[in-house]
């Protein structure tokens, strides 16, 4: 079983891109209201619709396994080993980020949700089976094995923590990288954390 990891570019390209987009629009209708003395007043509501989103995958791996069918009358005997590839998607509800603003201290604190696997997906065209039992060699064997390898991925994944921790760094990566250029632009002397 082998783990190929590699940022998920074009679907943080993809949010990043949307989240400009957003971030564009709140700043065209005015990220902050002015008061009285034409200060600038950031606010939580604010911030919140900015990086309002649902699921970002923030991590994509290449995962490859080994599932095996065990005999159904003989549950200590194997049927056939399927080998497989599939990808696997960590990231963030984007939904749940909490962001709070203290105007006194002119503190901006963003914090994200933990991390987990958002997407598993078993390329099918990838199966490769070694049939230990003849007879399970079967018009259906695909339908079932993909079951398994799904199965088996998901549960293999689960207790894989860098994947999980890659993708909460990469999410905390985007939504600074995001929010940072607004903040600055807008209320320079406000300091922005993301935890």
């Amino acid at each position: 079983m082998k783990l190929k990891s590699k940022p998920l570019h074009n679907a943080v390209a993809a949010a990043g891109l949307a989240l400009v987009l957003i971030l564009c629009a709140v700043v065209g209708i005015g990220l902050s209201a002015p008061d009285d003395s034409g200060a600038e007043v950031v606010t939580a509501s604010t911030l919140s619709k900015i990086i309002e989103i649902s699921d970002l995958s923030t991590y994509r791996t290449m995962y490859n396994g080994v599932a095996q069918a065990m005999d159904e009358k003989s549950p200590d005997k194997v049927d056939y080993y399927v080998a497989y590839e599939a990808t696997v998607e960590a990231g963030i509800d984007f939904s749940q980020v909490q962001v709070a603003v203290d105007n006194e201290a002119k503190t901006v604190t963003i914090t994200l949700p933990q991390a987990s696997i958002t997407d598993v997906l078993v390329d099918s065209t990838s199966l490769d089976y070694i049939f230990v039992d003849k007879k399970s060699e079967t018009a259906t064997v695909s339908e079932q094995a993909l079951k398994l390898c799904q199965a088996d991925v998901e549960q293999e994944t689960a207790t894989q923590e860098g994947i999980l921790d890659l993708a909460q760094q990469n999410a905390r990566n985007v939504v600074e990288a995001l929010t940072r250029p607004l903040l600055d632009q807008s209320n320079p002397d406000y300091t922005l954390t993301v935890q």
